[in-house]
């Protein structure tokens, strides 16, 4: 896999799958909408590992890629699955979760983990990658568009609770 100034792009094997649940964790509590989701961190952790694994165990290929400095911690993560998109009809790689440590964002390993991303997708013969960014995150919609992503459909939602 790629490196870059001491950064290795690795795929992770099912031994880091604990490590990669808790670091996920982390990480998407920063992003959790208290709008909908109340929980505290406990009954948080408990909900994403049970939603965690019922993606993973879904059918369609996939891919942890860990990005590593050779210290033994997760610097990055992307999480890419095998899906289909359901409009056109034809399997596409979905990228679950592209997060990167606070301590450790702009250095590049986001673009090395997107690119690592799309030559995964590209080896199972998949010709689009697509992902969820919510509309309020003007930095990563900035770095998806400075990465070739264009926008091509907007999500609505509607609170009925």
């Amino acid at each position: 896999m790629r490196a870059n100034r001491g950064i290795r792009i690795v795929k992770a094997d099912e031994s880091l799958l604990e490590r990669i649940i808790e670091f996920d964790r982390r990480i998407s509590w920063e992003f959790v909408d208290k709008n909908y989701n109340n929980d505290s961190y406990e009954e948080f952790a408990k909900t994403h590992r049970e939603v965690f694994m019922y993606i993973h165990n879904l059918p369609g290929r996939e891919a942890f890629l860990v990005a590593d400095d050779g210290s033994g911690g997760i610097l990055g993560l992307s999480w890419i699955k095998e899906s289909w998109d359901t409009v056109n009809y034809i399997k596409q790689a979905y990228i679950y979760d592209l997060e990167v440590e606070d301590t450790h964002r702009g250095r590049g390993i986001g673009k090395l983990l997107l690119e690592e991303s799309e030559k995964y997708a590209r080896s199972l013969g998949l010709g689009k990658i697509s992902l969820r960014v919510e509309i309020d995150n003007s930095k990563a919609i900035k770095f998806y568009l400075r990465n070739g992503f264009k926008p091509i459909a907007l999500i609505m939602e509607k609170k009925i609770f």
